[in-house]
């Protein structure tokens, strides 16, 4: 869409003065068909008995005498157009640039676009099912989990894959580790347990002070746990009360 500039003063310059009302109006519409034209200022003859103004020949005749056309083999032209317009080449011009622009950035959007269709899929974490009725809380750095909610106690914290059979306190893990020579062999050791067949039957901490007795020796000398070490861990118990739970 074309625009017309037109000075504010326009309408008291003496030259419209001269021209009058009709010759005025017939200059505005004149303008508007060279911008919506683009003709840099040429009006055919042909055009101006079409361009919106009654009176269009006296018009014509006073606008030429005031200066404010000039005859043309063709017809008629805006006295000075391009020196307060942008010629029709100019406008194209600009036309080009703005189509070349968005050309450019439609471009570059394929190519992000293909930059990231062509990208290697991160692939989607699947969830290990837990079976109904062993629901547990997220695991914590280091490999302990809180005990299964149908325990309805306090036990602390376990050594992962010990609480739904036989519980192994991580403190007391610990102790066994620091006897067998660290973490992986104490793994090992308490996995080996599991795996032998054997049925608990009697608390954690007496069961796994025997097995560890059976094995290492005396679990009291070689490092294992007594019976105050589970009480501490019960309900209620000095570990409860040093973590506020008491």
């Amino acid at each position: 869409m074309a625009w017309i500039r037109l000075d504010d003063n326009a309408p008291h310059h003496r030259k419209v003065l001269a021209a009058g009302d009709v010759g005025a109006w017939l200059w505005v519409c004149g303008l508007a068909y060279c911008q919506r034209h683009a003709t840099d200022g040429l009006i055919p003859v042909e055009a101006v008995p079409f361009l919106g103004c009654r009176g269009w020949k006296v018009g014509a005749a006073k606008l030429v005498a005031a200066g404010l056309w000039v005859l043309d083999p063709a017809g008629y032209r805006v006295h000075d157009f391009l020196q307060w317009n942008d010629s029709a080449e100019l406008r194209r011009q600009r036309t080009r640039d703005g189509n070349d622009r968005v050309t450019r950035f439609r471009e570059r959007q394929k190519q992000d676009g293909n930059a990231v269709g062509n990208a290697t899929p991160i692939p989607t974490p699947k969830p290990i099912p837990i079976p109904k009725g062993e629901e547990r809380s997220r695991a914590p750095v280091g490999g302990l989990i809180t005990p299964p909610k149908n325990w309805g106690l306090n036990h602390g914290t376990h050594v992962t894959g010990f609480c739904d059979w036989m519980c192994l306190l991580a403190e007391d893990f610990g102790r066994f580790a620091n006897r067998l020579g660290g973490d992986d062999k104490a793994l090992a050791w308490a996995h080996s347990v599991r795996a032998s067949g054997v049925v608990p039957t009697k608390k954690p901490w007496e069961f796994w002070n025997e097995q560890f007795d059976a094995a290492h020796g005396s679990a009291t000398s070689a490092g294992g746990f007594s019976k105050a070490d589970w009480d501490a861990h019960a309900p209620g118990g000095a570990i409860d009360k040093k973590l506020g739970l008491a």
